[in-house]
């Protein structure tokens, strides 16, 4: 699982987790309690602390090396991590890390690639144009089972499995909302257009946000 960013990208936001020594997610942390925060382009590079900011809202703007909790009842210890721009200036692996006392930062891994266009939110341009290799696109169907493992789609295919299964299968990558720029892997597809995710994302989809599946099974 990873995010993608074309170089010079600005005003980004990633979601991390804090857990404990046990594995145990840490809920209810601010800018003043989470764990000293570090970005790190990968090579002979020295680590860069962020400076942490809370955020009133979950909703709210981007600010350099803003945090604040997601949801500490149904998404415990996950946050939302603003990234400084200059974490997102050079291409290359950025790995972000931060360690306090019974407190450890898990994020996915950050590319930032030179043959990837950034976009305006909102748009479908800002994920590597793999519609010109076939990807295919839907968006999120409103609905009250929809999960962050299991979501309604538009999809028409009426295969079972199309998609994906058990084994392997296509990978999904939001292109709008609040997973922008995440991906999973599909394990399995119910023909009648609800997706099911072998990892959860960090974040319950919204409806109409926004995606493209790279591959399917032949």
């Amino acid at each position: 699982m990873s995010y993608i960013f074309a170089p010079g990208a600005t005003s980004k936001s990633i979601h991390v987790q804090i857990v404990n020594d046990t594995g145990l997610p840490v809920t209810g942390l601010d800018n003043t309690t989470f764990p000293a925060t570090y970005y790190q382009l990968a090579g002979a590079n020295a680590g860069v602390q962020i400076t942490l900011a809370s955020l009133a809202a979950i909703t709210t703007a981007w600010a350099s090396g803003g945090v604040k909790e997601i949801d500490g009842t149904n998404q415990k210890g996950y946050y939302r991590l603003d990234l400084p721009n200059a974490a997102l200036a050079t291409a290359g692996h950025v790995k972000i890390t931060g360690e306090a006392t019974n407190k450890r930062l898990i994020a996915e891994a950050i590319f930032v690639d030179q043959r990837v266009p950034d976009a305006p939110p909102g748009t479908l341009d800002g994920i590597i144009t793999l519609k010109s290799i076939g990807a295919i696109d839907g968006a999120i169907v409103s609905d009250a089972g929809n999960t962050s493992s299991a979501f309604l789609t538009n999809l028409a295919e009426t295969r079972v499995n199309y998609y994906g299964n058990a084994t392997k299968g296509g990978v999904i990558v939001f292109v709008t909302g609040v997973n922008a720029k995440q991906d999973r892997r599909i394990s399995a597809y119910d023909g009648a257009g609800k997706i099911t995710v072998s990892e959860a994302f960090a974040i319950v989809p919204d409806p109409a946000d926004k995606f493209i599946i790279i591959g399917r099974i032949e």
